[in-house]
């Protein structure tokens, strides 16, 4: 059948592209509101962020930089982001610099020389400390215990040189983000991974009207200079430094580059990424154009730098301070980019011990729905839902369940809470309980009006993108570790449960106490004390695994074993597979093949996938949205007996696939999947299918059965 044509499509796209490379010379904010005050007592350290010194105009960013600094004392640190020293010699910026006592780390930029000499220069001048590393390895600065510095060499990265190994540095910095998990990360390189100015794409208005070059078309899809984010290598490095990043939420990356001060922060008005993205490159008194829009919470065409503030107790809030010619100084811009530590803030938070317990045992169930807004909210008539989005889940959302209750007390030996994580879809708690373990319990109830521009939130809006979360059922978890088990994959099972208001939670009491919540553990180091994990002595992260893979070529991943579970990611559906949503288990040789004998039985390591985080399980996207959505991206399809779009399905994690598959053969192929298919009986999707509460399985249970048999047997 073909495809109508949508002639209206293209036009949208051009047209919404010239409006797109439309940059002004103004301030942009997306939440008009005055800016929330600062914490009360002093901060733990100052790190003053600023960029392009080299072409340094005015000296009143600088001026203003230094008595900032003054200010802050020892306890502070001026990092510039590259491209520093102006015309002259950096002597020009020692003189304004002059008296701080600040610690002062030089950044590679792509139009710095010779680091060394300027290094030098700052050094004898100020009488301080001037670091500047240039190396294809991250380099790690301590600024406290629980701050540390990050500087990478990115113009080195992007230069490609033969004789440069940057998947070497991108391992050991995504091994350097894991280790550090628990600390605020400030990573910072010349070239920014967001922007919404001249690098982006956007064009520079002259005499206040925005000229429509070819930078304002191409700029923010395929690039016109290889210092474009949209360029082929440049594309190819933010990819791998923002998979590097993982799910770290306490991390910064600041960059220069472009001239101006802009922010996305994750979370906020499209922040999609867990990390909080900076550029402060308009240190040398001029400043170009930016738009607002894109993800960005704030763009700013005004010379100045950013102040970021750690305190005590983990807090780290961003300041941009913008200067004018006259020297005059603002703080037009503020936000809190960290939340508390939990550990550091310990003080704060009340006791969780038995003392604090509650003094009457929780009910053993509760009986509510998992979502009511799909019974009463706006777009509860099923006519109209059906028609714009399909049937989704809603039945299933809308519908009393009998929850078993979380006892906190008693689950793991008693829970205690380390951290707040998620992003704009999914609120998670992790705790840690007495047996060494550590679990997340991710709120069944989804955000995702983040993405909208802040206006749009509460409006028509943002009630049809909360109305799509009706395309995922929380309860695809449930499932997926029980068919994972038939079909011989390693997974970990979760489990839909009611967290009750408990001080145990501390100071998470009121944001997840009397909430449902999906709660499973962490696969994690050593798991073969816990049910269904036996023998599972060593469970590592997908950045490890790669470091493992390089430095021993003993080490190899169990190809059959991967490829099995890709089979199972296409029958269930799940098509966010990249490396982050994976862990991998090591065993001896001798462990998976008792008949090995001498060094075969232990030379290198076997690494087998543990597949998690089943967000996009059994997704189920109909009506005129899929159809508008699917003629851009494969992934948005309904979930039935058929594949649908096998590109869609893959596309996500195809760099992994292409590595950990190259010596399937095709026979060998068949014989797993006729070997999954003989796995995956009725009796055992009956069986999976039925681990959902059977209120659910009511309503859906059917519908999911007769989908899994027609994917499996095809």
């Amino acid at each position: 059948m073909r495809r109508p044509s949508t002639p209206l499509l293209p036009l949208t796209f051009i047209c919404a592209a010239l409006l797109a490379g439309c940059a002004t010379m103004g301030t942009y904010r997306a939440d008009t509101r005055p800016p929330d005050p600062l914490p009360d007592g002093p901060t733990a350290y100052t790190v003053f962020l600023v960029g392009n010194t080299a072409d340094l105009t005015s000296d009143a960013v600088l001026a203003q930089l230094r008595a900032d600094a003054q200010e802050a004392g020892d306890a502070s640190a001026v990092v510039f982001l590259g491209d520093t020293a102006p015309a002259g010699g950096p002597e020009r910026i020692a003189t304004a610099l002059r008296g701080a006592s600040s610690r002062i780390v030089l950044v590679p930029g792509d139009r710095d020389g010779d680091l060394g000499v300027v290094q030098r220069q700052l050094a004898e001048a100020l009488g301080v400390e001037v670091e500047a590393p240039r190396d294809v390895e991250p380099v790690e600065i301590d600024l406290l215990e629980s701050l540390r510095l990050v500087v990478l060499d990115t113009p080195t990265w992007l230069r490609g040189d033969a004789s440069v190994d940057v998947a070497s540095g991108v391992v050991d910095l995504e091994q350097l983000v894991e280790d550090r998990d628990d600390e605020q990360l400030i990573i910072v390189g010349h070239h920014p991974l967001r922007s919404n100015g001249a690098s982006g794409g956007f064009e520079t208005p002259l005499g206040g009207i925005a000229t429509l070059g070819v930078g304002a078309l191409l700029g923010p899809t395929v690039g016109t200079s290889a210092g474009d984010l949209a360029a082929p290598r440049y594309r190819k490095l933010r990819s791998a430094l923002e998979e590097a990043f993982g799910e770290h939420e306490r991390l910064v990356y600041a960059a220069a580059h472009d001239r101006s001060l802009q922010a996305f922060v994750r979370g906020v008005n499209g922040g999609r990424s867990l990390q909080t993205f900076l550029v402060s490159g308009s240190g040398g008194g001029d400043a170009d154009a930016t738009v607002g829009g894109y993800g960005a919470t704030f763009a700013a065409s005004r010379p100045g730098y950013w102040r970021l503030r750690y305190y005590p107790d983990g807090q780290l809030w961003a300041e941009a301070v913008a200067v004018d010619a006259s020297g005059a100084a603002d703080t037009v811009y503020r936000e809190a980019l960290s939340d508390e530590d939990p550990e550091l803030a310990a003080a704060t938070a009340p006791d969780v011990g038995v003392d604090t317990s509650p003094a009457a045992p929780v009910a053993d169930q509760v009986t509510l729905t998992s979502d009511a807004g799909f019974e009463t909210g706006p777009f509860s008539n099923d006519g109209l839902t059906r028609v714009a989005a399909g049937a989704g889940y809603r039945d299933a959302w809308r519908t009393p369940v009998a929850f078993e209750v979380l006892d906190l007390n008693t689950e793991a030996g008693g829970l205690t809470p380390l951290r707040r994580g998620g992003g704009n879809q999914t609120t998670s708690l992790r705790v840690e309980g007495s047996d060494g373990h550590v679990y997340d319990l991710r709120l069944l109830e989804k955000g995702g009006t983040g993405g909208l521009p802040a206006p749009l939130r509460s409006g028509f809006a943002g009630d049809l993108v909360l109305d799509l979360r009706s395309a995922a059922l929380p309860y695809a978890s449930v499932v997926t570790g029980e068919l994972a088990e038939s079909a011989g994959v390693i997974a970990p099972k979760a489990r839909v449960v009611y967290v009750p208001d408990s001080p145990r939670l501390g100071r998470f009491r009121s944001e997840f106490g009397n909430r449902l919540a999906l709660f499973e553990v962490r696969p994690d180091d050593d798991m073969s004390d816990l049910d269904g994990w036996e023998g599972v002595t060593d469970v590592i992260s997908s950045g490890k695994l790669r470091e493992e893979l390089t430095e021993d070529q003993d080490h190899r991943v169990d190809q059959e074993a991967f490829f099995r579970a890709r089979l199972l990611d296409l029958v269930i559906g799940d098509w966010d597979r990249h490396a982050g949503q994976w862990r991998w288990a090591a065993f001896e040789p001798v462990e998976l093949d008792p008949t090995l004998t001498g060094d075969d039985a232990t030379r290198g390591k076997i690494y087998q996938p543990v597949p998690r985080d089943r967000d996009w399980a059994f997704y189920d996207l109909g009506g005129l949205v899929q159809r508008a959505l699917y003629q851009f991206d494969r992934r948005y399809q309904p979930f039935g007996p058929d594949y649908g779009s096998l590109v869609g399905l893959t596309n996500n994690s195809r760099g992994q696939d292409r590595r950990f598959m190259s010596r399937i053969s095709y026979a060998g192929a068949m014989a797993i999947a006729e070997d999954l298919q003989s796995r995956l009986t009725d009796d055992a999707i009956d069986r999976a299918v039925a681990q959902m509460p059977r209120e659910i399985e009511a309503v859906i249970g059917d519908e999911w059965r007769t989908a899994l048999r027609g994917r499996r047997d095809a």
